[in-house]
């Protein structure tokens, strides 16, 4: 409770727009082999606006995997693991990891460990946790805390909440719910973390298919993530848009009028609702709504 109270009156303004990805080496190079981690998290991060910084921490593995000489590709485990604690102690926004991994742990090499949760120093700049990956946020193993669990329980340090897998699922669909939720936050403004979840859950079921019958993948992928903390929780932002203004880049015009148009007739929670569009703010989107943002129409903004 603490962690919530405190987190946006003390996040460091100098850190509100970092954000950190952290990604397992794929057990292949091959694009079919469903395990491209590094691909999965520049896809998850694609959403962030263009202002937010993004550092990365991506483990490789010459002989498997062909290793770029770019700064974020660490090949040394040790080093690795030493840059993801470094990196983390500095304070961000958003945290993602993307990788095999269990109840305690990132990754079968280990990139890092519930148990090892006390390198981490206390920090005010919290990051919120996204986690494509295996029971990272399983929480009622009676024998160990699972990592998700443990950070949001470590006092002044760790995270202050998270969005992660408690289930075993392929990397496609946990990418596809990951990748919403940060377009929900960064491009549709619902910065609440509870909304924000379950929009994502909303549209990736919308969107992928309902197969196999055994295990439907849209199921899979709208159930098998849980939220810890507070779902109340506001995630530091830069400054909203301009009301009217609905795609942000700093003008009502026609393409403002055209957005909340194609939108008409959406419903809170549907995939195609965007709650920026709802200028009237009553969970539905229609002619009242185009009224609003036509009479905005070229309206001077700061």
């Amino acid at each position: 409770m603490n962690k919530t109270i405190t987190y946006r009156p003390a996040f460091p303004q100098g850190r509100q727009l970092h954000t950190l990805w952290v990604a397992d080496n794929p057990d292949s190079d091959l694009p079919g082999a469903g395990t491209q981690f590094h691909m999965a998290s520049e896809e998850t991060l694609a959403p962030l606006q263009p202002q937010f910084q993004v550092d990365r921490v991506y483990f490789c593995v010459p002989g498997i995997n062909n290793c770029s000489s770019d700064p974020w590709i660490y090949t040394d485990i040790v080093a690795a693991r030493a840059a993801i604690v470094s990196k983390w102690n500095q304070g961000h926004v958003l945290l993602h990891f993307t990788g095999h991994g269990g109840i305690p742990t990132w990754a079968h090499e280990q990139l890092f460990r519930v148990y090892w949760i006390d390198q981490l120093t206390p920090n005010p700049a919290l990051p919120f946790l996204l986690v494509s990956s295996c029971v990272n946020g399983y929480f009622v193993a009676e024998n160990k805390d699972g990592i998700d669990e443990g950070l949001l329980r470590a006092p002044g340090k760790g995270t202050v909440g998270g969005f992660t897998g408690v289930t075993f699922d392929t990397l496609m669909p946990q990418t596809h719910l990951l990748t919403d939720f940060v377009e929900a936050v960064m491009q549709d403004g619902i910065t609440q973390v509870g909304a924000a979840a379950t929009v994502a859950r909303a549209r990736t079921y919308a969107a992928l298919p309902a197969s196999p019958s055994t295990a439907p993948e849209n199921e899979r992928a709208a159930v098998g993530h849980g939220l810890t903390g507070d779902p109340a929780l506001t995630l530091v932002q830069p400054a909203a848009c301009a009301r009217g203004d609905v795609n942000c880049d700093g003008r009502i015009d026609i393409v403002d009028v055209q957005l909340v148009a194609g939108a008409w007739n959406a419903v809170a929670w549907m995939p195609t609702y965007n709650p920026r569009f709802d200028l009237m703010r009553n969970g539905v989107i229609d002619v009242n709504d185009l009224a609003a943002v036509a009479q905005l129409w070229q309206t001077p903004l700061p």
